[in-house]
């Protein structure tokens, strides 16, 4: 959709940055997926809109660093994201590295995902938990 951007960036120890996007996703206005290292999202995906998806940060989020513009700090991998079939990602959900999404998975909105999510689940809040698994 509209104004989504997807970018990649060569960066040290990462120079072929892996983006793997299935068929029959449907990424909604604003989405932003930024990758240094790999994201792959599988097939039949639908995000709301204003999605973060990132493998990355600026900087390493260290002391010594604080003196350093965000801007200017390195970009740093951290961590592949998967996002498995047939996941629904609501609105303005953030998706930070090092995550695996199971299939069929239900983000709520305003959710931010910081650890793996089971295959089956509905998922919602400030780090994202579990609210209720589909049987």
């Amino acid at each position: 959709m509209r104004n989504s951007v997807l970018e990649s960036y060569k960066v040290e120890g990462h120079e072929n940055p892996n983006m793997i996007i299935g068929n029959n996703v449907h990424l909604n206005e604003y989405c932003h997926v930024t990758c240094v290292e790999g994201v792959e999202i599988n097939d039949g995906v639908l995000t709301g809109r204003f999605v973060l998806i990132t493998d990355n940060s600026h900087g390493n989020n260290e002391a010594r660093e604080l003196d350093v513009a965000p801007l200017e700090r390195a970009v740093v991998a951290k961590g592949r994201v998967i996002i498995g079939r047939n996941v629904w990602i609501g609105d303005k959900v953030t998706i930070l590295p090092g995550v695996t999404i199971g299939d069929n998975a239900v983000i709520g909105a305003n959710a931010v995902v910081t650890s793996d999510i089971p295959a089956n689940s509905v998922v919602g809040g400030i780090p994202a938990r579990i609210l209720k698994m589909i049987k």
